[in-house]
């Protein structure tokens, strides 16, 4: 057995199962409202440029109207990384931060009219944030200066958008306990409000704060106010926040309107969140309110994205969820004397664990749109809603699920360190499935493989993971690979990104790492004869449920023991170490006990 196992690994070398990466990541991460256009960016897609998807108001519900691409589209360019919309100008901003570029459009019909770009900003991060005024256009670059980072301020003359002036950040202003090598990552956010423009700083980049890489606990933050008058941009005023800023990557998010200001503090008291307001009175911006959930739990990260409309604050909180990031959306209420009340939850039905539901929210008048980018496996989504008398209509706009086409037939060759589209090193590219030719939906992307050979038809197959369930690949012309069928997961459990097989007496044993009770699943790999050129849904032959989740699974073939390494989640975990299982009875399994090191 161990010599055929030998044998798949290297067939498999050759016949590529999986994308090199998921084909779209993020649709929702940001969005942009007006009160009769919705714009949802696309940034994270890894195999071709990014995209911004226009939605207009139908008859009952919102559909897409186009979808915006750079006139300079490049694959992986971060386009739709920002999105600002100012209907009463008619013009829409995009971002690209991969491109350090910026790109404005006319709403009306959607053309690109400009392209906005300076010298000395490559790798600045330059399009991560963006805001439109009256004839401004505001762009954040959080990396520049080894993450000081700097906003630069366009302003129009007739139909040209000319560079004025670039603000640099202060650099680090470290609270007690930081570290004086964090960048400020001045610029990571940005809003206009008439002849002011606000800036977050909030102590590092946003790719930062999502990995929650932070060596030295979360940065405090800073938000700074300043003012556009004469043709000129003057710094008036650093915002504090107050009552426990500390930690709280301050000015990670912003939004005004109508003399209103509310800055997100997402990692406040444990990535607890809170979101911090300002009222506009007497050319300043003075401290008035903390906004916080009212089922506020660490890990939520409320105020990880904020937006203002008519009386009105929408929070996102997309760690919210129990522990599982299925995310919350929050609605504030703001009365004629200057009190917020009148909390409640914006509701979206359907949320899995990892939807991140509220990672970004816009809005303006009676529309709000929220991003669910962890949706569909990290694919995402978007919630539009609509504000009537008796509360909102709602819906739901996603992409279309696209990947890369298959390659059979016609093997190609490595030339130049690449073939086709992947990276080679003196291995051919045998033939690829795409995971979308492997049972696999949308979002859905692969994790381990193993191999079996059936000893009486000779045909050679690959046992693929999947985020969602196995797949199995006929591998006997290797130019020619055919999916014959899949196993979804155990019911009872979640998506996993770790997925692991082991085959012994032509039986396949899987698990799957951070998925809740899936247990081992023991598959009888003498079903996969029963193909007749018509992809298979297959059940499982037997279930062991003694343990739930686990990294991993060896089986040692000499003596029918298999071994669950790193298992958590309930069930006999033993310590994470070895949960022992005779298998000499593939499809009646019997736990055998535990074993653990000793620990000097």
């Amino acid at each position: 057995m161990r010599k055929t196992i030998s044998r798949l690994f290297a067939l498999s070398a050759g016949v590529l199962l999986a994308t090199p990466a998921a084909a779209q990541v993020g649709y929702g991460a940001t969005t942009a409202a007006g009160d009769a256009i919705v714009l949802v960016g696309e940034a994270g897609n890894l195999i071709e440029p990014g995209i911004v998807y226009v939605y207009r108001p139908g008859s009952g519900a919102w559909g897409e109207a186009r979808q915006l691409r750079a006139s300079d589209a490049s694959v992986a360019d971060g386009f739709g990384r920002s999105i600002a919309i100012d209907e009463s100008a008619n013009i829409a901003l995009v971002g690209a931060d991969a491109a350090d570029a910026a790109y404005l459009f006319a709403t009306a019909g959607m053309r690109e009219i400009a392209r906005l770009s300076v010298d000395g900003a490559e790798g600045s991060k330059f399009g991560s944030a963006v805001a439109l005024g009256d004839g401004l256009a505001v762009i954040g670059a959080p990396a520049y200066g080894d993450g000081r980072g700097a906003v630069y301020v366009f302003v129009r003359d007739v139909e040209a958008w000319n560079l004025l002036t670039m603000i640099e950040g202060d650099g680090t202003e470290p609270g007690e306990g930081e570290s004086e090598g964090r960048g400020e990552g001045f610029g990571a956010s940005v809003a206009v409000h008439g002849d002011w423009i606000l800036v977050g700083a909030p102590g590092g980049s946003v790719d930062m704060f999502l990995g929650a890489a932070f060596s030295q606990g979360p940065p405090t933050g800073a938000a700074y106010a300043f003012r556009y008058t004469s043709g000129a941009v003057e710094r008036t005023t650093k915002l504090a926040a107050q009552f426990g800023a500390d930690g709280a990557t301050f000015g990670f998010s912003l939004a005004a309107h109508d003399d209103l200001l509310i800055v997100g503090a997402p990692t406040t008291d444990g990535f607890a969140g809170a979101a911090h307001v300002f009222t506009l009175a007497d050319d300043a911006w003075n401290w008035s309110a903390r906004l916080t959930p009212f089922d506020s739990r660490p890990g939520a990260m409320f105020g990880a994205s904020v937006g203002l409309t008519d009386g009105q604050a929408i929070v996102g909180a997309p760690g919210a969820g129990s522990g599982r990031l299925e995310g919350r959306v929050y609605s504030f209420h703001h009365d004629a004397s200057g009190e917020w009340s009148g909390a409640s939850k914006l509701a979206s039905p359907g949320l899995k664990w990892g939807s991140t539901y509220g990672a970004s929210v816009a809005a303006s008048g009676d529309t709000l749109v929220a991003g669910v980018p962890g949706d569909d496996y990290g694919a995402g989504s978007a919630v539009i809603m609509t504000r009537l008398a008796d509360g909102w209509d709602r819906t739901r706009v996603l992409s279309e699920a696209r990947g890369l086409e298959a390659i059979t037939g016609n093997p190609v060759p490595c030339e130049n360190g690449r073939a086709g589209m992947f990276e080679c090193d003196g291995l051919d590219l045998v033939s690829f499935l795409p995971v979308h030719e492997m049972g696999g939906g949308r979002g859905v992307t692969t994790n381990d493989l193993w191999g079996w050979t059936d000893s009486e038809t000779g045909r050679d197959y690959v046992v693929q993971g999947l985020r969602d369930g196995t797949a199995f690949v006929d591998i006997t012309d290797p130019e020619n690979p055919t999916f014959v069928g899949k196993l979804a997961k155990s019911d009872a459990s979640p998506a996993s990104l770790w997925r692991d097989v082991k085959i012994h007496q032509d039986h396949a044993f899987i698990v799957a790492d951070a998925s809740g009770p899936h247990g081992v699943q023991i598959f009888d790999l003498h079903k996969l004869r029963e193909f007749n050129g018509t992809p298979l849904t297959f059940a499982e032959d037997a279930h062991y449920s003694n343990v739930n989740s686990t990294h991993n699974i060896f089986v040692n073939e000499d003596t029918s023991f298999a071994y669950a390494v790193g298992n958590s989640s309930g069930g006999e975990t033993c310590g994470g170490a070895l949960h022992m299982i005779n298998v000499e009875d593939p499809q009646n399994p019997v736990f055998a006990g535990c074993f653990q090191p000793m620990v000097q």
